[in-house]
């Protein structure tokens, strides 16, 4: 009785330290998620300010001379 009790005890210890380990990573990769959605959002207003595309529209584009 006395062993399986300490295997419940290690059990119970070691899932307590994988929840800890799982809730820092979902933590870290939720600080990452915040980081890059910032960094988009910057990327959208530089894409913005730009003005006109620098893709012109297929019908203003002469064709190539071997055509």
């Amino acid at each position: 009785m006395e062993s399986r009790v300490a295997e419940l005890e290690f059990r119970l210890t070691h899932q307590e330290v994988t929840l800890e380990e799982l809730t820092q990573t979902n933590l870290d990769q939720q600080r990452q998620i915040e980081e890059l959605k910032v960094q988009i959002k910057y990327l959208k207003s530089l894409i913005n300010q730009s003005g006109k595309s620098a893709v012109g529209h297929e019908s203003d584009e002469t064709p190539p001379p071997h055509y």
